[in-house]
């Protein structure tokens, strides 16, 4: 029990729910400010001296005089004559301040008088001062310039306090939020009973907060800028919170009071508020320019639009009121009609918001519903048990057990809080907001599913199914990224009739990898996406993999006609993320089928390959012959053979195919053939040779070759008769020494029969009982280690001579061990075949 209570006490006080909370507190707050600060406009009004000023310089500062008097107005009354300069105004003075703030500063003074008695009001006349007394008069007008910007700053707090609802911890949510809890101190000022000293420190904290708020707003939307890096965004804000105060300091130092030292603040804020004010429109159409070109623009567009509205309306209210220089009806009645388009502005966010879903509002009026209906219910059975139950047992058992029963009841109401919070959510739901419902039981099972699905289509039919089930779409559609890297229908999902233009494909990828979030098709003017548009999809969501686009899914528009929103757009991310999953699942499980397919493969002809090389060596007097060959994949190109011509004639052949694999080996399983059908036709190496290339010609690929060595022991004369078509050089060890033979000729496969006939060599030579013959293949000679340093035929030589007593498999064996070695970490990099042949005595 007590651990369900910290768990219920804990969600009430999450910190979305704190902020929620944080949000509507602040926002009823200054929107009492709001109401305030109008009623005291109202009950105010205007005071009037019953004369029009004018601001002169003179001696390098501005002045303010008298204009022109009205007759038998309270200044004429009080002696005051045209031209006469104010220096004072109930005991407190006229600044040389800036034009505009000496008449602001001066008009406040008088709004901030008394007039049911007179008030000094001290003017200079020949250069020297003369003190008066005068009764204002109380002009009750209707401020409808003030009324606009409270109206304007009022619309705009309720839409920041919607949207910052919407999503509290969102940073752009906050940012709109907070500008619009703070934009009525920057377009207004403290007046009637709020111009003391410390609402006038407020207005200015909340006038520089404002300014930060909107830069760092339109910074941020609606895409990120780089406007701001962290040095700048620091200058910044030091500068917005210190610049009033230094042009302050630098224009009146000669102020007397702090009062008006503030009040100069405030007037020299309002400039820079302006100021700033259009550096954020600059920024949001800066922004607009960087969004993804897939991206809706029409609710941006709409912004834009109020937003230059609401920036003319102020740079022709700013105008009129420097040109006009006072603050009269005819002013207010000339300004008044375009000035109420300054809430074009906040009219277009919400306007884009509500009608594009540019943040999705419906679940605050969700949320909302939810919580005071079940705030109403715990509250009215709280106080049912609190004022019935509680007074009937604290009656009975006394005013201690009074105060048992009432924790009780508060105990109760915390546990009973999120139990009927849930039961009240999903009536809710069900009657309001169906496409707000919970997916988690479907999501549940359809992750169960994907698991266990085998297969690309399998996985991609559960997408479909499962969206198409609980969305109720008219059309959907699963892709998956081809060999060739482009999105492809998947068939037994999408129809054998479906396919897309390339230049759609193309233009829809480019949109998925910059955007992972649901797009509206429809809303994109792109003639490059009418493939995909046409046939009824109205949204798209990639499917990725490791950060990388491997599908997409394509949704048609609902059965209800109704847009897909709310916890629907959830549900579709996450059965697109677990959906990507199953397919990269089912693809590495394919690939996985494939490799071994291959493997097996690879082995079935790996073993036909070795089945093609000789099992034993022939068993012959005078001579012994050990070979060995290690492909550098499963199966190789390298190829040698050992056949007994007669009982006195041995023919041993080694070759290489260009290329390794199996490609290698289909044509060394050809050589076998027919090396077989002409050694048994033809007499030397030399006739061999040119025969086998001769019908190699017409079967092996242009590019391809075949490197061969024969020779021909023949046991009676001692001698070993060679012909090289391109192969590695003939090896003879006799003792310590060696020696190499590399008679002409050219590879086999050679286009030109004739260039390969004349070219091609052959040689004789006599041996000694002892003696050693090596073929071998490149792969021994050109194999590296870690550092791409090659074996080279030197080494070759020195295993040789260290080898010199060995029999011809020990001598294999270790070459083969050296190169190994030598090789350490690096992988092979060739087919590695040797041939030994070591002669006895003659027959």
């Amino acid at each position: 029990m007590v651990s369900t209570l910290v768990e219920q006490s804990q969600r009430i006080l999450s910190k979305t729910s704190m902020l929620r909370v944080l949000y509507t507190l602040s926002a009823v707050a200054v929107l009492t400010l709001i109401a305030v600060w109008t009623n005291a406009l109202f009950i105010s009004g205007v005071h009037s001296d019953d004369c029009l000023w004018d601001v002169v310089e003179r001696n390098g500062e501005n002045i303010l005089i008298v204009k022109m008097i009205f007759p038998g107005g309270a200044a004429e009354k009080a002696g005051v004559l045209e031209g006469d300069r104010v220096l004072e105004i109930n005991g407190n003075s006229i600044p040389p301040a800036p034009a505009q703030n000496v008449l602001w500063y001066a008009q406040s003074l008088l709004n901030n008088a008394p007039t049911d008695r007179p008030i000094p009001y001290v003017i200079e006349r020949g250069g020297m001062p003369i003190k008066l007394q005068i009764t204002l008069s109380a002009i009750q007008n209707i401020p409808l310039i003030p009324i606009i910007y409270a109206v304007f700053a009022t619309l705009w707090l309720l839409i920041g306090l919607i949207v910052g609802l919407t999503r509290p911890t969102g940073s752009v949510q906050r940012l709109f939020f907070l500008t619009g809890l703070t934009v009525f101190f920057g377009f207004s000022g403290p007046a009637g009973k709020l111009a003391t000293t410390e609402w006038r420190m407020l207005w200015i904290v909340g006038s520089v907060l404002y300014t930060l708020a909107w830069i760092h707003f339109c910074g941020s939307f609606p895409v990120r800028q780089d406007f701001f890096d962290r040095k700048k965004r620091r200058l910044f804000i030091v500068g917005t919170i210190l610049l009033p105060a230094l042009v302050t300091l630098f224009f009146f130092l000669n102020i007397e009071t702090y009062a008006n030292i503030i009040s100069i603040a405030i007037g020299v804020l309002s400039i820079l508020n302006s100021i700033y004010f259009g550096l954020g429109v600059w920024l949001l159409f800066r922004g607009y320019g960087k969004m993804p070109p897939q991206s809706d623009k029409r609710p941006m567009r709409a912004i834009l639009v109020g937003t230059m509205i609401t920036a003319l309306v102020l740079l022709f209210v700013g105008v009129i009121g420097m040109v006009q220089m006072q603050v009269t009806g005819i002013w207010q009645q000339l300004i008044v009609i375009p000035a109420a388009l300054f809430v074009a502005l906040p009219l277009s966010y919400g306007y884009a918001i509500f009608r594009y879903q540019l943040m999705d509002v419906r679940a605050v009026v969700k949320t909302t519903l939810v919580y005071t209906l079940t705030t109403g219910a715990i509250v009215g059975l709280y106080i049912t048990l609190a004022l019935r139950l509680g007074q009937e047992l604290g009656s009975l058992l006394g005013e201690q057990m009074q105060k048992v029963v009432s924790v009780a009841i508060l105990v109760l109401f915390l546990l009973a809080f999120e139990p009927i919070r849930r039961s009240v959510q999903r009536l809710v739901d069900r009657r309001f907001f169906p496409q707000y419902r919970d997916y988690s039981e479907h999501l549940a099972e359809y992750g169960a599913r994907v698991t266990e699905a085998i297969g690309v289509p399998q996985v991609a039919g559960l997408i479909a199914g499962t969206l198409s089930e609980q969305l109720a779409l008219q059309a959907i559609c699963v892709s998956v990224m081809n060999v060739d890297g482009l999105l492809e229908p998947v068939r037994e999902v999408c129809g054998e009739n479906l396919a897309f233009a390339p230049e759609g494909t193309e233009y829809l990828q480019g949109m998925l990898r910059s955007s992972h979030d649901l797009t509206r098709l429809n809303a994109i003017q792109q003639p490059e996406l009418r493939s995909i548009v046409d046939p009824g999809f109205a949204y798209t969501i990639g499917l990725y993999a490791g950060g990388r686009l491997i599908g997409a899914i394509l949704l048609g528009k609902r059965s209800d006609g109704k847009p897909i929103s709310g916890s629907q757009i959830s549900f579709i991310n996450s059965i697109a993320s677990q959906g990507a999953s199953g397919i990269e699942a089912a693809r590495l499980y394919e690939r996985e089928i494939e490799r071994r397919r291959y493997e097996e493969e690879l082995a079935t002809a790996r073993r036909i390959q070795q089945s093609l090389l000789p099992s034993t060596m022939p068993q012959m007097p005078g001579v012994a012959v050990a070979a060995v060959s290690r492909p550098a994949m499963a199966v190789g190109g390298d190829y040698y053979e050992v056949i007994p011509l007669s009982s006195n004639r041995l023919l041993v052949m080694i070759a290489d195919v260009s290329g390794k694999g199996l490609p290698a080996s289909l044509y060394m399983a050809e050589l076998h053939g027919m090396v077989r059908i002409v050694s048994s036709i033809r007499q030397s190496p030399h006739e061999m040779l040119t025969l086998l290339n001769a019908q190699l010609c017409g079967v092996i690929e242009r590019g391809t070759f075949i490197t061969a060595s024969i020779g021909l022991i023949d046991l009676n004369d001692g001698t070993f008769t060679l012909a090289r078509a391109g192969h590695m050089r003939l090896i003879r060890q006799r003792g310590g020494e060696i020696e190499t033979f590399e008679p002409a000729g050219l590879p086999l496969g050679i286009r030109s029969v004739d260039l390969f006939n004349a070219s091609l060599e052959e040689i004789t030579l006599e041996y000694q009982p002892g003696d050693r013959f090596i073929l071998y293949s490149d792969g021994i000679s050109e194999a590296m280690n870690e550092g791409h340093e090659e074996y080279g035929e030197d080494r070759l030589y020195n295993v040789l001579r260290d080898a010199t007593n060995a029999s011809p498999e020990e001598v294999n064996n270790r070459l083969l061990q050296e190169i190994t070695t030598f090789r350490g970490e690096a992988e092979q990099n060739d087919d590695v075949t040797v041939v030994v042949v070591e002669m006895g005595e003659r027959n």
